[in-house]
């Protein structure tokens, strides 16, 4: 019985176990498939997250995003590739973009647009580039366009682009550079005449100068002659046309690959390039003077226009610029020295003054800062009066080397070197002084009087200086004279420049002002309407003049009259004998100055020949109001050219 209960439990064990095995395989197999399945829903839903996600990234983006295949017809775009072309997507479906995109300028053929395609080898389609294209109502804008290619490796068949609108960035970058390029011809160029400035022409030359592939270099230094009387004649407006005149006929004889310039005022240059000798600049500043000797018609008017041109050739093998610039500076002095409207060489005679000139400058240099020069002292005569009322002081160089000098052999150089300011200092030391040791002697309203140059009127400290030096001295205003030249300190009447307003406050302070050299420039009437001044000083030239020349008689009664109308001094220069002193006098001139009564003296003989300064009265029968008891003129051959401080000589 055991034995066959043990052999059914045998039976059933051998018959359930691969049942039961197989039952487990089945569920493990289900719990697998039901893994694969929770898995692949997962990868399905993540799969349909991520192609909505990247919709909409490509719907929203701002950049227009376009698919097309190799032949360029568009497959897909976005939103935004359809607001920047102005176009609904079903109008560009299948179509290349190049065939609505392109302005019609630039627009392709219908045969080149069918055998367009992409090249997935060709590495400059993958870069990004700007185009112009064209929107769908036609305006024109900038397109920015980057190209990825996709599909398997080595056989790309689908193209994402990306465009992008940069329109306004273009815009700026091209205002910009235009901006530059404004500022960078500004640098370089006079902005009346258009022509280059100083900047841009010493940039030619230095190149010029540095390239030794080019043959010499040459210079024509231009100035035009008499200009301020244009401007003071006519005003600025015709100062300016004639400047633009000049330009124009400049650019006329202007070679290829030369240079005009404008310095500034109305000095002007001509850089020419490829010359073999003197010669050939000689007959290109030749031709330049004739030019600009046309007149010019200005609004109803005929303007002169004449020029002085200074020439020099550089060595060869030269490449010292500054030193080629001066040299054609000084022919230009030789061209007026030696009358103007003329075209004068640096050649060996001018080089040897030149180099005279250059030796005489260092001289000067060191004479007025060591206070080497000296100064006399030359009376005037108050006819009503019959006394000295004023002395002017003058500037005299006694050189080490060329004994003493006139004026007009080194005013022009301190003018040109900018020592104006330092040697009217030095003159207004010298009047100082003068003035203080007289009021020691016995003190009297007699005037010492300086010459102010433009460079002192502009000097910061000049009003400062002179009130300290009279402190010092215990001397008041009013025996300190100014004198002014009329034709250089003013360039417009009545303007507010910085000369005018230091007038006003040296007669607000009480220094009798004279306003120097009238008669020779134009606007001599104009400035005495807006200047404060205490009197006028004739021009020699005028007064000399008088004495042949019956127009310039009633020129000067003209004057002195209208200086007793107005209630100020008119004071003559140049007076050189009594007929003319007489004359003066019946003109009504009421002051005299010149070589009759004494030449400029040195302090102490000032001093000497001063004592009884008062005249004695005047007897009936006397020609002139004392001139028949003032002391005689030193013996010595009467000066030829001015020589008043602060000035250079008449021109």
């Amino acid at each position: 019985m055991a034995s066959d209960l043990q052999t059914e439990i045998s039976t059933l064990i051998a018959v359930f176990l691969p049942v039961a095995g197989l039952c487990l395989a089945l569920a493990m197999w289900l719990v697998a498939v039901r893994r694969d399945l929770a898995e692949s829903r997962a990868s399905l839903a993540a799969t349909l997250r991520d192609e909505r996600f990247y919709r909409m990234i490509a719907e929203h983006a701002s950049d227009g995003v376009v698919v097309h295949g190799l032949d360029c017809r568009v497959t897909w775009a976005n939103p935004a590739y359809c607001v920047m072309m102005g176009r609904p997507l079903d109008q560009m479906i299948g179509r290349n973009p190049l065939s609505f995109a392109l302005p019609p300028d630039i627009a392709m053929s219908e045969q080149a647009l069918a055998g367009w395609r992409y090249d997935p080898d060709d590495p400059r389609q993958r870069e990004t580039a700007l185009f112009r294209n064209i929107r769908g109502d036609g305006t024109e804008f900038w397109n920015q366009i980057s190209v990825a290619f996709f599909g398997d490796a080595g056989a790309a068949d689908t193209i994402i682009m990306v465009c992008r609108d940069v329109t306004a960035q273009v815009n700026r970058e091209n205002d910009l550079r235009e901006a530059s390029q404004r500022l960078k011809h500004a640098a370089g160029h006079d902005a009346l005449t258009g022509l280059a400035n100083r900047a841009g022409l010493m940039a030619f030359v230095q190149d010029a100068l540095a390239d030794r592939r080019q043959s010499r270099l040459g210079l024509l230094h231009v100035d035009l002659d008499r200009f301020k009387e244009i401007n003071d004649t006519h005003g600025h407006s015709a100062g300016d046309a004639i400047l633009v005149h000049v330009a124009q006929v400049l650019r006329t004889i202007l070679r290829p690959g030369d240079m005009a310039a404008r310095l500034g005022g109305d000095e002007f240059v001509v850089a020419c390039i490829g010359l073999p000798h003197l010669d050939s600049l000689a007959q290109i500043g030749t031709r330049l003077i004739a030019a600009l000797s046309a007149p010019l018609d200005w609004q109803g008017r005929t303007l002169s226009v004449r020029a002085s041109i200074g020439a020099d050739l550089a060595p060869e093998g030269d490449r010292d610029m500054e030193a080629l610039f001066q040299r054609s500076d000084f022919a230009l002095y030789e061209a007026k020295r030696a009358g103007r409207a003329q075209m004068a060489c640096y050649d060996e005679a001018v080089h040897q003054r030149h180099t005279a000139t250059k030796e005489l400058s260092a001289d000067l240099v060191e004479a007025i800062r060591t206070g080497s020069l000296s100064f006399s002292f030359q009376p005037v005569l108050d006819l009503a009066l019959g006394q000295i009322s004023t002395l002017e002081t003058l500037v005299r160089w006694n050189h080490p080397r060329r004994g003493l000098l006139s004026p007009a052999d080194f005013l022009p150089l301190a003018e040109e070197l900018s020592l104006m300011a330092d040697l009217d200092f030095r003159a207004m030391e010298a009047a100082l002084n003068l003035k203080a040791r007289l009021n020691a002697l016995r003190p009297s309203s007699l005037i010492v009087a300086l010459n102010a140059s433009g460079a002192l009127l502009s000097h910061p400290d000049f009003l400062t200086r002179l009130a300290r030096g009279m402190v010092e001295r215990g001397l008041t205003p009013a025996e300190i004279g100014i004198e002014v030249l009329e034709t250089v300190v003013f360039d417009a009447p009545g303007s507010a420049d910085p000369a005018t307003e230091v007038i006003s406050a040296l007669r607000a302070a009480g220094h009798p002002v004279v306003l120097d050299d009238f008669g020779v420039g134009y606007a001599g009437l104009a400035h005495l309407a807006h200047l404060e001044v205490s009197g006028i000083k004739i021009d020699l030239s005028l007064v000399q003049a008088a004495k042949t020349d019956p127009t310039s008689v009633q020129i000067l009664e003209a004057m002195i009259e209208l200086c007793g109308r107005l209630g100020i001094t008119s004071i003559a220069e140049g007076v050189d004998t009594v007929w003319m002193a007489t004359r003066l006098q019946d003109m009504g001139c009421t002051r005299l100055q010149g070589w009759w009564l004494s030449p400029a003296l040195p302090a102490d003989d000032i001093i000497a020949w001063l004592e009884g300064h008062l005249l004695p009265p005047v007897a009936d029968d006397d020609v002139v109001l004392g001139l028949s008891s003032l002391p005689p003129p030193p013996a010595g051959p009467a000066p030829a050219t001015r020589t008043r401080a602060g000035r250079g000589p008449q021109r």
